[in-house]
């Protein structure tokens, strides 16, 4: 933690602010360590503050030891913020402009006369880009989890069960394997259900020869995993069939060429480019990707307007989809770690059921 707060400085300066307020909780975490649910730092040139309540005094000392503790008395974070902040002397406070709401920050504006507010975007979300050693080694886990969830989960798949049972087997199994909770709400999509790339879980029930999408993740020790496979009740028809190994071909193309210093536009490209010239163009409704960490989604992203560049250290799926509206859909989703010579694929779960 000391580390990610001196590198947090240098970036603050590179922003041209003195100090900074984090009120995204995963940042919150990320940078002191806190595992409560509510609180906010303050971050100056030579002090670091936790600011939470009484619910998590002793949880706070626990986990932030590098942190001073500003608890909250009944009057609110911020007034308790601006207590701190006013022990600093700080000229131009950064707040994390998409997190902290414009109310919040009117009410701090009433209790600082002095400092300017500057508003900051990404400033942690870029440090959380890269990985070091033990957050790959927690990702691995999580990872893992999802892998042995989806082997223990896929005899259990049969016809007539509904997409809420199915979903409900999925994390059932993720539990049993050791996730401490669920990246996000599990998908199972069947049928025309599953050309929505989000579908929702409904009572829906499995049929004969539908594909059937499963989009879930398991956290363990604070990081996530991400992996979707798309299954065949039965023998697929001859266009279910296409559709899944064009996605498939598509990723296995992207998953080869990505690699430290490319554009992960061009990445996209690889990916839209094969679906593309198979003729299912306008059917792939997303970018290829997006970085995991300590959040499902965060950066780089893997899309046709991103700038970011990969890097050895990032984690990032990759996961191209075909819907058609109506009828079918099919993704296909690994994670995946940027080396220093190209990438390592960290999903092994089999990509393909049916009979």
């Amino acid at each position: 933690m000391p580390t990610r707060v001196h590198k947090l400085r240098q970036a603050m300066d590179g922003d041209k602010v003195d100090s900074l307020v984090v009120s995204d909780q995963v940042n919150v975490s990320y940078i002191s360590g806190f595992s409560g649910d509510a609180g906010l730092l303050y971050i100056s040139p030579s002090r670091q503050y936790l600011i939470t309540d009484s619910r998590f005094d002793a949880q706070a000392a626990q986990d932030a030891p590098d942190f001073q503790l500003a608890i909250s008395r009944g009057k609110g974070y911020l007034e308790a913020l601006s207590r701190v902040i006013r022990r600093t002397r700080a000229r131009r406070i950064g707040i994390e402009a998409d997190h902290l709401t414009y109310r919040q920050a009117q009410e701090l504006r009433r209790h600082l006369a002095g400092p300017r507010m500057v508003a900051t975007r990404g400033l942690i979300g870029r440090m959380r880009m890269v990985k070091d050693a033990w957050e790959i080694a927690a990702i691995r886990r999580a990872v893992a989890i999802a892998d042995r969830a989806w082997a223990r989960t896929l005899p259990r798949v049969r016809r007539g069960m509904t997409e809420r049972e199915l979903s409900g087997e999925i994390e059932r199994a993720m539990r049993i394997e050791g996730a401490d909770k669920f990246a996000f709400d599990t998908i199972a999509a069947s049928g025309p259900n599953a050309a929505m790339p989000h579908a929702p879980v409904t009572g829906r029930a499995l049929r004969e020869r539908d594909l059937v999408k499963a989009d879930f993740g398991a956290v363990k020790d604070s990081y996530c995993s991400d992996i979707t496979r798309t299954i065949c009740l039965g023998k697929p028809k001859r266009k279910q069939e296409k559709m899944y190994r064009v996605a498939l071909e598509a990723q296995l193309l992207a998953e080869g060429a990505a690699r430290p210093g490319m554009r992960a536009a061009k990445l996209d490209k690889v990916a839209r480019e094969h679906i593309a010239t198979a003729g299912f163009g306008d059917a792939f409704k997303h970018g290829l990707g997006h970085g995991v960490g300590r959040a499902v989604h965060e950066l780089p992203t893997i899309s046709r307007s991103s700038n970011d560049v990969l890097a050895p250290g990032m984690v990032i799926t990759i996961e191209p989809g075909i819907y058609l509206e109506g009828y079918a859909g099919v993704r296909v989703e690994d994670m995946v770690l940027i080396t220093e010579n190209g990438a390592e694929v960290l999903t092994q779960a089999p990509k393909w059921a049916g009979s």
